[in-house]
């Protein structure tokens, strides 16, 4: 970076409530932390975030393959309701033709605690792995590649409208060393 003359871009950290509400609906946490695949498709890991704009917020969610560290799957909208992860989670299965087995790890929040995503990935064969209550660590790998897209994408712009929000996200693209982010119109 310094023989580039580039200066990183840093933000105050955001500190995140405890969700103490209780699901019906648990299941176990498969990774443990351990973001590592012998191959793609073996693990994935999904989220949502938003995108503040002048007009409204916006929210992204996405599918990061583990093994690549690419986004397989993303869907960005006004709300954050069950449909938003479930259009994300249909996109990355019909470009990626994933295995059964496949692990999917997600928060506990309820868009992915609901019956219709559970049954979607009970209809592809798909085991859910869950973080555990309160510890955002369990899906590190998901908050680092949206702590990139804010840092490089979010945070320096000021979003006039939702299009124009929606519109430089889906041409954002970066190399990390750590993954590598793909959003493809």
């Amino acid at each position: 970076m310094q023989v580039m003359n580039l200066q990183a871009i840093t933000h105050k950290k955001h500190r995140y409530k405890r969700n103490d509400s209780k699901s019906k609906y648990y299941v176990e946490n498969l990774l443990n932390q351990n973001f590592k695949a012998n191959r793609p498709n073996d693990i994935w890991v999904s989220d949502i975030t938003y995108i503040p704009t002048r007009e409204k917020m916006m929210y992204l969610a996405t599918v990061v393959d583990v093994m690549t560290r690419k986004i397989v799957g993303w869907a960005i909208d006004s709300h954050m309701r069950e449909e938003l992860v479930i259009r994300t989670m249909k996109q990355a299965i019909m470009r990626t033709k994933p295995h059964k087995r496949l692990i999917v790890h997600t928060d506990r929040g309820s868009q992915y605690t609901s019956q219709s995503f559970r049954t979607l990935l009970k209809e592809k064969g798909f085991i859910h792995s869950m973080n555990r209550v309160g510890n955002c660590y369990d899906n590190a790998l998901m908050e680092s590649v949206y702590g990139t897209i804010k840092k490089e994408l979010v945070y320096p712009s000021d979003f006039q409208t939702a299009e124009k929000a929606i519109t430089n996200t889906l041409r954002f693209t970066t190399i990390d060393k750590d993954y590598i982010l793909l959003l493809d119109i």
